[in-house]
């Protein structure tokens, strides 16, 4: 249970966050935030520029007053404006932009049909392609027709490196892990802007190809050129997790769960959910339930994988109590996980009888001892003493009894434990019950 996530660096969504599809909960389906904001402003401020000094009267005008608000961050102002400019006549750029600024009021739906507007005025608009491409496979987890899109932008543009590395990272989420190396390779050789995003998405793809100090190399050099990059943090931590290197995929959590507080979406989530199963390796069983219970806390649909989750921690916790020979640990940490999940219900029964089980036979063992004493003192004049044993050894057996037939409500199959019950019933006089315990024997294998 080894695995999770995929890095998106698109024009407008550089360095996002993703998550990728599998059955476990740590690879989780794809979606990426716009983390690194700045460069895909920066970019946009230049087609301002560009389109302040191209158009005239009522374009002007209006594009200068949605570029103050682009600068105050007032996207529906920005948009009001635009819509002026757009409404007088339609214009590829105008379209493009407001696309941009409806992605951040969360209007995914309207920038799709701004980008495709602005494709119809101008078939050949790389940047509209590619940031189509991301909002689609942001936020609607469109894989396919993304990739279709990017290859269309590639038609038009060859050598424009981000549409390398973004086809690197969509083919990341669909499983294409050796494509995405491919394209991530591509675009560090085209000098992508985002070098770090570049050599984390093909340090993803190769942990998931297996090629695993290829992979360590990638990421690390991703964090020498960005060393506050949660999620290149997280994907280190998965190579060494997967990889049985337990502490240093928990210093790699840790790091992607500083680093990565601001992060949207399930991020945090999944870094818990992580750093709880490499603590679980680690038989940190505390610190594994603790960030089970955070990681169902962030994200409410990991609720029923993480209960499940929460209680194989506290079965292999009773696991290392039972080893350790201490009984009472060992039953109140299996009685706890079956709590938590009922399909472990039979796996902890046995374990729990079988410490009920050793329990009486610490009782029955002290038994040995203390006959032995009393067959030495039969004879003798220390009446006082032979009396204390036989208190102590009634004692005993009754002891041993009882947690005998505690055993036996949680496993009724052991023919051992039954003919344990049959000799205590025995040792202690009761002839019906030794009686009917040898019958039970009798009918087991």
């Amino acid at each position: 249970m080894k695995k999770y996530v995929l890095i998106l660096t698109v024009l407008f969504c550089a360095c996002g966050s993703t998550k990728t599809t599998s059955n476990n909960y740590q690879n989780r389906s794809n979606k990426t935030t716009d983390s690194n904001y700045n460069q895909n402003k920066k970019y946009t401020l230049e087609r301002f520029r560009d389109l302040k000094a191209a158009k005239a009267g009522v374009y002007k005008n209006n594009y200068q007053l949605a570029v103050d608000a682009f600068f105050a961050e007032d996207w529906n102002k920005a948009i009001s404006y635009l819509n002026i400019v757009i409404n007088s006549k339609p214009d590829a750029d105008a379209y493009f932009i407001r696309a941009y600024s409806k992605t951040r009021t969360s209007d995914f739906s309207g920038a799709i049909n701004d980008y495709f507007n602005a494709i119809e005025l101008r078939p050949n608009y790389v940047f509209a392609y590619n940031n189509l491409a991301s909002v689609k496979f942001n936020n609607f987890n469109v894989i396919d027709s993304s990739i279709d899109y990017l290859k269309t932008a590639l038609s038009y543009d060859s050598n424009a490196p981000m549409l390398y590395l973004n086809l690197a990272i969509i083919q990341n989420a669909k499983g294409s892990f050796t494509l995405a190396v491919k394209n991530a390779t591509r675009a560090i050789v085209l000098n992508v802007e985002d070098k770090a995003g570049a050599y984390q998405s093909r340090g993803k793809a190769k942990r998931n190809l297996k090629q695993y100090q290829e992979a360590i190399d990638d990421l690390k050099t991703s964090i020498s050129l960005n060393p506050n990059y949660a999620r290149t943090y997280f994907e280190l931590g998965l190579v060494y997790y997967e990889t049985s290197k337990d502490n240093l995929a928990i210093v790699n959590f840790n790091n992607a769960i500083k680093y990565g507080a601001s992060e949207k979406g399930d991020f945090l989530s999944v870094s818990y959910y992580n750093r709880a199963l490499a603590k679980k390796s680690n038989n940190d069983f505390q610190g594994s339930i603790s960030d089970f219970e955070m990681a169902s806390k962030l994200d409410s649909k990991t609720n029923s994988l993480d209960k499940s989750e929460i209680a194989g921690v506290y079965f292999k916790w009773g696991n290392r109590f039972f080893k350790l020979k201490k009984w009472n640990s060992a039953i109140q940490k299996f009685n706890e996980a079956k709590r938590l999940d009922s399909s472990l219900n039979d796996d902890c029964n046995y374990n729990i009888c079988s410490s009920y089980y050793n329990i009486g036979l610490k009782y029955t063992d002290e038994d040995e001892a203390i006959v032995n004493e009393l067959n030495t003192l039969r004879y003798s004049s220390n009446s006082a003493r032979y009396l204390q044993l036989e208190k102590m050894r009634n004692e005993n057996l009754k002891n041993s009894l009882k947690f005998m037939l505690m055993a036996y409500n949680y496993d009724k199959k052991r023919k051992n434990l039954v003919d344990m019950i049959s000799q205590l019933y025995n040792l202690t006089g009761n002839k019906i019950k030794e009686k009917e315990f040898k019958s039970i024997s009798q009918g087991l294998k």
